[in-house]
């Protein structure tokens, strides 16, 4: 079979006459039909924008990534280099010091390890949005939300570490937990990590309800509640539900509000970080948008918030 027949075969994939279930342009209705047909009609039609669901995950990345710079640029003590026989070390700025770890080649912290491990589920979470499966898109947010809270746990631990008397002890004490956690599946969880956070008073009363009534939502979705379900009368179709998609982005955009404000407050210095102020400056030009595509852009209210408090320090 020549180069040109092969591909005209595979070709016709994109239009699979075998499968129903593998025909994702299949187009039933107005709105309706594969996942490619109804990502691509969504978009046709002014239903929905790629930018107005990605722009914000794309500013958390580039947050996150100024964030990952200042500890490329050594800009903070490395803890694991940091040898500290007691306390009374007058030269070592404690509050400079910032909990690093190696992981699969990457040195950086335990939240930024974590927030990093969250971008590929958002976008996922994202598409499946795009494509009309709600359910699944919401589904994929309960796990991301996990990481968030595990994160943050693990660097407050391992940042506790440092103020010990014994830090190095402590230290080795805490990175060995930590690596020994990724074996052990009951030893990281959203539960036992939010009332670390709340002990500390990491959380304050307020986020502590809002978080755990953001994962009391989230789990719903993953449970056998029919009233959730946004299947079709054909289970191989999607469809486009705006109120539906509206639910999944409130999920989302309240994930990476809280993504957003725990890395100002672990790494302030983004205030002046241009990589970061160019990226919120840009999320701030939603509201323009709102008006020309005649539709509400952010659900979230902490998301509002947020960028109504960060955009305001670039005026």
């Amino acid at each position: 079979m020549g180069e040109n027949n092969k591909s005209d075969q595979h070709g016709d994939c994109f239009h699979c006459g075998i499968s129903q279930f593998g025909n994702f342009n299949y187009n039933d209705d107005n709105l309706k039909g594969g996942e490619l047909f109804v990502l691509k009609e969504s978009i046709l039609q002014n239903k929905l924008t790629p930018c107005e669901l990605s722009s914000p995950l794309d500013c958390c990345f580039k947050v996150w990534f100024a964030a990952q710079q200042y500890l490329n640029e050594g800009v903070f003590e490395r803890s694991i280099n940091v040898s500290i026989a007691n306390s009374s070390n007058s030269e070592i700025n404690r509050d400079n010091i910032i909990p690093l770890i190696e992981i699969f080649g990457l040195e950086t912290t335990p939240l930024l390890f974590f927030l990093y491990s969250c971008f590929s589920d958002l976008k996922a979470s994202m598409f499946l949005a795009f494509t009309g499966h709600y359910r699944s898109a919401i589904q994929l947010l309960r796990p991301v939300m996990e990481n968030v809270i595990v994160g943050q746990c693990q660097e407050e631990r391992i940042k506790q570490a440092t103020r010990s008397n014994n830090i190095e002890k402590k230290l080795n004490n805490e990175y060995d937990k930590f690596f020994k956690s990724f074996s052990e599946s009951d030893t990281l969880n959203f539960n036992s990590s939010t009332q670390y956070l709340f002990k500390r008073k990491i959380l304050v009363n307020n986020d502590e309800k809002q978080l755990r009534k953001l994962w009391m939502k989230l789990n719903e979705y993953l449970h056998p509640y029919s009233i959730r379900w946004s299947v079709t009368d054909n289970p191989a179709t999607t469809y486009f539900d705006r109120k539906q998609l509206n639910r999944w982005i409130y999920f989302y955009e309240e994930i990476l509000a809280y993504i957003l404000e725990i890395l100002y407050n672990y790494y302030p210095m983004l205030q002046e970080n241009q990589i970061a102020k160019e990226s919120l400056i840009e999320l701030s030009g939603w509201y323009s948008n709102e008006i020309e595509l005649k539709r509400s852009m952010i659900k979230s209210r902490r998301l509002k918030t947020f960028i109504q408090k960060y955009s305001s320090h670039e005026e």
